[in-house]
């Protein structure tokens, strides 16, 4: 009974410093939102209100968006999705070239990050080099005899418990 009662004890008094607290944070919106009370989940301005719900569900629920959002023409489709994921590229992009125009600490993450992208984005020099950094693993991919005890031997022991699992395979058709 002490045990459960201390449990309800505890419960309310975590309740109480919370509320406390949120009551004295002076919490408010973030700038720029608005106070629409009684506001549903979703903006009514999506609404295709010319086309009756019960004939086209779809067109009355996602025209308005529709109408408002074309596809544009580098895209097949176009959606909330892909808006969020553009957004999100641009963020990195963003993130990436701050970390190669910053003045980083040397073997910071962040000078890491801006020197791995800016040899990324070097084209010229990635052209120039063509295959020579590649070479040493090509000359080992050439002396390879027999493909399959190669690969035989790599895949031993990749998972303790079931060797089935992350092996690759590999083999001639028919055989």
């Amino acid at each position: 009974m002490s045990k459960r009662f201390f449990s309800v004890g505890s419960i309310l008094a975590v309740v109480g410093v919370l509320a406390a607290a949120l009551a004295g944070a002076g919490l408010r919106a973030p700038a720029g939102a608005t106070d629409k009370p009684n506001s549903w989940g979703f903006d009514t301005a999506n609404l295709d209100k010319t086309c009756k719900p019960c004939d086209d569900f779809y067109q009355f629920a996602m025209g308005g968006w529709m109408k408002a959002n074309p596809i544009p023409p580098e895209y097949s489709s176009w959606g909330t999705f892909t808006e969020l994921a553009d957004k999100n590229q641009r963020n990195l992009r963003q993130i990436l070239d701050d970390a190669v125009n910053a003045k980083a600490r040397p073997g910071s993450n962040e000078q890491k990050i801006g020197d791995f992208y800016a040899s990324c984005m070097d084209t010229p020099a990635i052209e120039a080099a063509g295959t020579k950094p590649l070479e040493a693993e090509i000359a080992r991919i050439a002396e390879i005899k027999n493909v399959s005890l190669q690969f035989q031997s790599r895949c031993q022991g990749q998972h303790p418990r079931d060797r089935r699992r992350f092996t690759r395979r590999a083999g001639v058709a028919g055989t």
